[in-house]
Protein backbone atom coordinates (compact mmCIF):
# COMPACT_ATOMS: atom_id res chain seq x y z
CA UNK A 1 0.00 0.00 0.00
CA UNK A 2 1.22 3.29 -0.90
CA UNK A 3 1.90 6.20 1.49
CA UNK A 4 -0.49 8.16 -0.27
CA UNK A 5 -3.20 5.37 0.52
CA UNK A 6 -2.03 5.31 4.28
CA UNK A 7 -2.74 8.91 4.86
CA UNK A 8 -6.07 8.91 3.06
CA UNK A 9 -6.99 6.34 5.51
CA UNK A 10 -5.61 7.69 8.73
CA UNK A 11 -7.48 11.29 6.94
CA UNK A 12 -10.62 9.13 7.01
CA UNK A 13 -10.36 8.15 10.51
CA UNK A 14 -10.26 11.99 11.67
CA UNK A 15 -12.89 13.20 9.48
CA UNK A 16 -15.26 10.22 10.76
CA UNK A 17 -14.18 10.92 14.43
CA UNK A 18 -15.16 14.75 14.04
CA UNK A 19 -18.10 14.50 12.35
CA UNK A 20 -19.31 11.73 14.97
CA UNK A 21 -18.15 13.76 17.71
CA UNK A 22 -18.79 17.68 16.36
CA UNK A 23 -21.10 18.58 19.17
CA UNK A 24 -18.11 17.73 22.01
CA UNK A 25 -15.00 18.68 20.05
CA UNK A 26 -13.91 21.78 20.46
CA UNK A 27 -11.43 22.20 17.38
CA UNK A 28 -11.85 21.24 13.43
CA UNK A 29 -10.50 18.71 12.21
CA UNK A 30 -6.76 19.15 10.59
CA UNK A 31 -6.34 20.22 7.17
CA UNK A 32 -4.42 18.52 4.74
CA UNK A 33 -3.46 18.88 1.13
CA UNK A 34 -2.17 16.47 -1.33
CA UNK A 35 1.43 17.89 -2.84
CA UNK A 36 1.66 18.73 -5.97
CA UNK A 37 5.46 19.98 -6.69
CA UNK A 38 8.06 17.06 -6.30
CA UNK A 39 10.74 17.84 -3.46
CA UNK A 40 13.98 17.07 -4.32
CA UNK A 41 16.55 15.46 -1.43
CA UNK A 42 19.49 15.95 -3.24
CA UNK A 43 21.04 18.91 -0.99
CA UNK A 44 19.27 17.64 1.85
CA UNK A 45 20.97 14.34 1.66
CA UNK A 46 24.02 15.44 1.11
CA UNK A 47 24.48 18.43 3.53
CA UNK A 48 23.53 15.56 6.11
CA UNK A 49 25.64 12.86 4.89
CA UNK A 50 23.77 9.56 3.75
CA UNK A 51 20.59 9.01 1.60
CA UNK A 52 17.30 9.06 3.58
CA UNK A 53 15.14 6.06 3.69
CA UNK A 54 12.53 6.11 0.74
CA UNK A 55 9.69 5.93 3.15
CA UNK A 56 10.72 8.89 4.99
CA UNK A 57 10.87 10.77 1.54
CA UNK A 58 7.16 9.77 0.62
CA UNK A 59 6.23 11.06 3.87
CA UNK A 60 7.55 14.38 3.12
CA UNK A 61 6.29 14.94 -0.47
CA UNK A 62 2.80 13.28 -0.19
CA UNK A 63 0.52 16.02 1.77
CA UNK A 64 0.99 19.23 3.47
CA UNK A 65 -0.81 19.06 6.67
CA UNK A 66 -1.66 20.61 10.29
CA UNK A 67 -0.31 18.63 13.80
CA UNK A 68 -2.25 15.55 13.42
CA UNK A 69 -3.06 13.54 16.83
CA UNK A 70 -3.90 9.82 17.17
CA UNK A 71 -3.52 6.85 19.29
CA UNK A 72 -1.05 3.98 18.84
CA UNK A 73 -1.09 0.83 21.39
CA UNK A 74 -3.47 3.16 23.72
CA UNK A 75 -0.84 5.72 23.84
CA UNK A 76 -1.32 9.43 22.97
CA UNK A 77 0.54 11.29 20.46
CA UNK A 78 1.31 13.88 17.73
CA UNK A 79 3.06 13.78 14.43
CA UNK A 80 4.64 17.27 13.69
CA UNK A 81 3.06 19.20 11.06
CA UNK A 82 4.11 19.68 7.42
CA UNK A 83 3.33 22.72 5.88
CA UNK A 84 4.08 24.04 2.57
CA UNK A 85 7.71 25.98 3.35
CA UNK A 86 10.96 26.48 1.77
CA UNK A 87 12.46 25.42 4.81
CA UNK A 88 11.68 21.69 4.48
CA UNK A 89 15.41 20.87 4.40
CA UNK A 90 15.52 22.31 7.63
CA UNK A 91 13.00 20.58 9.11
CA UNK A 92 14.11 17.12 7.74
CA UNK A 93 17.78 18.05 8.89
CA UNK A 94 16.73 19.10 11.95
CA UNK A 95 14.32 15.75 12.28
CA UNK A 96 17.55 13.73 12.04
CA UNK A 97 19.14 15.73 14.91
CA UNK A 98 16.49 15.57 17.36
CA UNK A 99 16.81 11.57 16.92
CA UNK A 100 20.58 11.27 17.62
CA UNK A 101 20.80 13.86 20.43
CA UNK A 102 17.20 12.16 21.84
CA UNK A 103 18.03 8.17 21.15
CA UNK A 104 21.06 6.65 19.72
CA UNK A 105 24.07 8.90 18.94
CA UNK A 106 25.82 6.54 16.25
CA UNK A 107 21.91 5.63 14.81
CA UNK A 108 20.17 8.00 12.24
CA UNK A 109 16.29 7.76 13.30
CA UNK A 110 14.08 10.75 12.34
CA UNK A 111 11.74 12.03 14.78
CA UNK A 112 8.21 12.35 13.34
CA UNK A 113 5.99 13.19 16.30
CA UNK A 114 6.04 13.23 19.83
CA UNK A 115 3.99 11.32 22.81
CA UNK A 116 3.29 11.98 26.67
CA UNK A 117 6.47 9.33 27.24
CA UNK A 118 9.05 9.83 24.24
CA UNK A 119 9.38 10.35 20.56
CA UNK A 120 7.95 8.80 17.87
CA UNK A 121 10.80 7.94 15.44
CA UNK A 122 11.98 6.24 11.74
CA UNK A 123 15.08 3.93 11.87
CA UNK A 124 16.35 5.23 8.59
CA UNK A 125 17.73 2.33 8.15
CA UNK A 126 15.34 0.00 8.53
CA UNK A 127 11.80 2.27 8.31
CA UNK A 128 10.53 0.64 10.98
CA UNK A 129 8.68 3.09 13.63
CA UNK A 130 9.55 2.75 17.19
CA UNK A 131 8.64 5.07 20.76
CA UNK A 132 12.00 5.94 22.19
CA UNK A 133 11.87 7.42 25.93
CA UNK A 134 14.62 9.50 25.52
CA UNK A 135 15.72 9.55 29.56
CA UNK A 136 16.02 5.80 29.23
CA UNK A 137 16.98 5.06 25.81
CA UNK A 138 14.82 2.77 25.65
CA UNK A 139 12.80 1.70 22.23
CA UNK A 140 9.26 -0.07 21.33
CA UNK A 141 8.76 -1.18 18.00
CA UNK A 142 5.19 0.48 16.80
CA UNK A 143 5.13 -0.84 13.22
CA UNK A 144 7.95 -2.01 10.21
CA UNK A 145 6.79 1.30 8.59
CA UNK A 146 5.17 4.65 8.25
CA UNK A 147 2.91 2.87 6.03
CA UNK A 148 1.51 0.55 8.25
CA UNK A 149 1.84 2.57 11.41
CA UNK A 150 -0.33 4.92 9.85
CA UNK A 151 -3.22 2.50 8.38
CA UNK A 152 -3.12 1.47 12.56
CA UNK A 153 -3.37 4.64 13.86
CA UNK A 154 -6.39 5.72 15.67
CA UNK A 155 -8.30 8.41 16.37
CA UNK A 156 -9.86 7.95 19.22
CA UNK A 157 -9.32 6.31 22.32
CA UNK A 158 -10.87 2.73 23.09
CA UNK A 159 -10.32 0.51 25.58
CA UNK A 160 -9.76 -3.06 23.79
Amino acid sequence: MSMRESFEIFFEKQSDLYYSCRDFIIKDPPKAYKQTEPVSFDKIEKSLGFIIHQSIKEYFSTYYFEQLEGFFEHEWFYMLNIMPSDHLSEIITTGFRNGKDNYHEDSKYFVIGTSKTGKVMVNNTTGEVTKVTSDEKTSKHFADSLEEFLRHVECEYSKQ
